[in-house]
């Protein structure tokens, strides 16, 4: 909200300038630069949808065509990633001004209704006075209703569609009537009426907005100018100026409806204003131009929105909140309308990683010398997914270069040349189908308890210990018959990967029944006997980008 008020400030400036400029032109270039600045400082520009401006690497056609790579060996459960949300909860401000839209809205039609009242009592005691027409200028004429009031001294034109003048009966016998008749014709001649009702609808629904009241304050006055310089022109400018001077003396304090007298200060700039024709000049029009490109730059502090710009102190904030207890694992905060996101990592930097690749649709290219040797980081950062992996990979000592098909991290010296990426460990974004998986292991022939119901999915691999044997799973493809899973088990420091294919149809699958190699605590390899199967059922209905 703050935003708003701030962007509507800065265009009511640049509006309030060039009215200002167009002191000395004529009236109605005024009006409708006054009417324009009004709805330009009444649009909620923050609401409307944004053009996210951004630019970045482009990455090299190898990097779509990649295999999976599994993460190095030794990963375990300490470094599965959990991906939180946070669960805040906030009133959008767009719904706060829409309930003030809708109070507004109710004043306008309680005024409305008020209004016509009043007008019907009018017409009830009103007489045709079509007939005082007659006498004034062909260009005044207008279609529209005529009536006069009896026992009343005001001058009005009202009405949108079947616009009406009111004419007070003391006016008849009055030799400035045909100056005031002019006046109110001219109004439904250049369709004032339908301008002041807009403009009483934006006051009653921006009531709230300061600059709303100016606005319309200010073209209210104008389009008194602008029916004054009208009539000067048709009935000589000398005569209107003594009318308009003769009715101001004798003008009530508070004239009711849209009456030809206002405020008094306000009238003696009328008559000021009517010395001599005005016309369009250069530097009217100079000042115009320069209004029109002021008000692009202005919106698209707004309507274009820079790659996170954004407030990070807001995220950061919250970030600290919801980390707290979360121990070592990469929490997701908050996701913007262009992407804007906040992490709070207290984990190794392999995990950071692949917590940032799970939210991030693009594939993140490790460099395979430096997945082996990540520090613990510890480290509260927000920003768009580009900035966030900047950060993260400048935390570890790396760089980061990104792209719109992939995001590539290694020392800047590896970056100039790209000759290891067909090595590069891919730590993939999470797959769109998930599988649940139970299985039986056996390492010498004594069972070993694996976990219950492990579900393939979330990430793009899963890790856990028996004892002292790693186990990595790595879920390359799943797709409607079965998947495609990587196995890595590893002994004393010595892995083993092989890859099965395990068809959903298939009662129990055998993943492996033989012998592996393993280092005893001398260094010296022995063979163990592994005998492991399992059984994989797809989860229907679950997304893991939910």
């Amino acid at each position: 909200m703050i935003e708003y008020f701030i962007v509507s400030a800065e265009l009511s400036l640049v509006g309030f300038i060039a009215v200002a400029c167009l002191r000395s032109a004529p009236a109605h270039w005024r009006l409708w630069t006054a009417a324009t600045g009004l709805v330009l400082a009444l649009v909620p520009w923050s609401v409307l949808p944004a053009i996210t401006v951004g630019g970045g690497f482009v990455a090299a056609p190898v990097l779509e065509a990649l295999p999976l790579v599994p993460p190095p060996p030794g990963t375990g459960s300490s470094e599965s990633t959990a991906v939180q949300a946070a669960t805040t909860w906030e009133v959008p401000w767009f719904t706060v001004l829409a309930g003030a839209l809708a109070l507004g809205l109710l004043a306008f039609t309680l005024l409305v209704v008020r209004q016509r009242s009043s007008l019907r009592r009018w017409r009830q005691v009103a007489r045709d006075g079509t007939y005082l027409v007659g006498d004034l200028p062909h260009k005044v004429r207008t279609k529209c209703d005529v009536r006069i009031l009896p026992g009343s001294a005001c001058a009005a034109a009202t009405g949108v569609l079947n616009p009406t003048v009111w004419i007070g009966e003391r006016y008849l016998d009055d030799p400035r009537l045909r100056s005031v008749l002019a006046h109110e014709l001219l109004h439904v001649r250049r369709h004032h009426t339908i301008l002041v009702m807009a403009l009483s609808l934006s006051r009653c629904l921006f009531w709230w907005q300061p600059f709303a009241w100016l606005w319309v304050s200010l073209v209210r006055r104008e389009l008194e100018h602008d029916c004054d310089e009208a009539c000067a022109e048709l009935l000589g400018y000398a005569d209107y100026r003594a009318t308009l001077a003769s009715l101001i003396r004798d003008a009530v304090p508070q004239p009711s409806g849209l009456a030809l007298v206002g405020r008094r200060s306000f009238n003696l700039r009328r008559i000021r204003s009517l010395g001599a024709a005005k016309v369009g000049r250069v530097r009217h029009r100079i000042a115009l131009a320069i209004a029109l490109c002021t008000v692009p730059l202005i919106a698209a502090d707004v309507a274009v929105e820079p790659e996170g710009d954004r407030s990070r102190e807001e995220i950061l904030e919250s970030i600290t909140q919801v980390s707290e207890g979360a121990g070592r694992a990469g929490v997701f905060f908050s996701q913007g309308r262009s992407g804007l996101v906040g992490y709070s990592f207290n984990t190794t930097g392999l995990s950071a990683l692949k917590s940032l690749s799970n939210r991030d649709p693009r594939p993140y290219y490790l460099h395979p010398d430096e997945a082996y040797s990540l520090d613990d980081i510890d480290m509260k950062v927000a920003g768009t997914y580009d900035e966030v992996a900047r950060a993260v990979a400048n935390e570890l000592g790396l760089e980061a270069r990104t792209g719109p098909t992939g995001v590539i991290v290694a020392e800047a010296s590896s970056l100039a040349e790209l000759d290891w990426i067909e090595r590069a460990i891919v730590l993939s974004s999470i797959p769109a189908r998930q599988v649940r998986m139970a299985m039986d292991l056996e390492v010498d022939g004594k069972v070993v308890r694996t976990p219950v119901d492990l579900v393939l999915g979330m990430s793009n691999w899963a890790g856990f210990d028996i004892g002292d044997c790693p186990i990595s799973i790595i879920a390359e493809r799943i797709d409607e018959a079965g998947a495609d899973l990587e196995f890595r088990i590893e002994f004393g420091g010595l892995g083993t990967t092989w890859n099965r294919r395990v068809e959903f149809s298939s009662p129990t699958t055998v993943l492996m029944d033989g012998r592996v190699p393993c280092p005893d605590t001398h260094r010296e390899y022995q063979w163990r006997t592994i005998a492991w199967h399992a059984t994989v059922e797809p989860i229907n209905g679950v997304n893991a980008r939910r």
